[in-house]
């Protein structure tokens, strides 16, 4: 049985792509491991083959480096994101207001990393990433208040969506640092779980005492 050119095209095109799955998974595995300089290595070779995507994974790259206390190289990261960048102009201003937002972080500008991200909140509202970083900065600015309610507007406005593990185990974190009713305000956040969400919700995140 021979292939056509067309088989062989698609046959490329195929395992290509489940390459880049498996390298998705790889360069996940490494931060999960905080293995940093293994996961910016392997994005880089992702974005050399994934063209669709190369603005967005140096994005994730120039993060990487602000995990690792690297502003410098975040920078130039974001920048060389930039240069990529396709999309609308909105879409690339909100690329853009994320990184900066992001290196205010690393560079200890709470202030301005609030005023970035709440840029790409009033054009993306259930950004759930954005909206956490926002509460992230509110915390530094000493405005725990209002860090609670960011996170609680966008969880309680849109539930089968943004009850996100990770989102819930910092908004329970930020209760615990309010008041002294954390445990009453967890309790609600359970009924929402118990409404909306199944069986492969992790109750852990609550933060709930046995």
């Amino acid at each position: 049985m021979s292939l056509t050119d067309e088989d062989v095209k698609g046959s490329k095109h195929l395992w290509s792509k489940r390459l880049i799955d498996v390298d998705y998974c790889l360069a996940n595995c490494a931060l999960v491991l905080k293995d940093y300089g293994l996961a910016v290595s392997v994005y880089s070779s992702i974005a050399q083959r994934d063209n669709a995507k190369a603005a967005l994974l140096t994005c994730l790259i120039g993060r990487v480096y602000l995990q690792l206390g690297d502003v410098a190289s975040g920078r130039l990261a974001f920048e060389q994101a930039r240069k990529l960048a396709t999309g609308t102009k909105q879409q690339q201003a909100a690329m853009h207001a994320m990184n900066e937002g992001f290196l205010a972080i690393g560079t200890g500008n709470y202030k301005e990393g609030y005023r970035q991200f709440s840029l790409v909140n009033s054009h993306d509202p259930t950004n759930a990433v954005v909206v956490n970083n926002m509460a992230v900065c509110l915390l530094y600015m000493g405005q725990l208040g209002k860090a609670v309610q960011v996170m609680e507007d966008l969880v309680w406005r849109d539930p089968p969506n943004q009850l996100q593990s990770g989102l819930i185990c910092n908004l329970c974190t930020l209760y615990e640092l309010q008041s002294s009713r954390a445990t009453e305000k967890k309790l609600n956040v359970l009924r929402l779980v118990a409404k909306y969400c199944g069986d492969g919700f992790l109750p852990d995140c609550l933060k709930l005492s046995s």
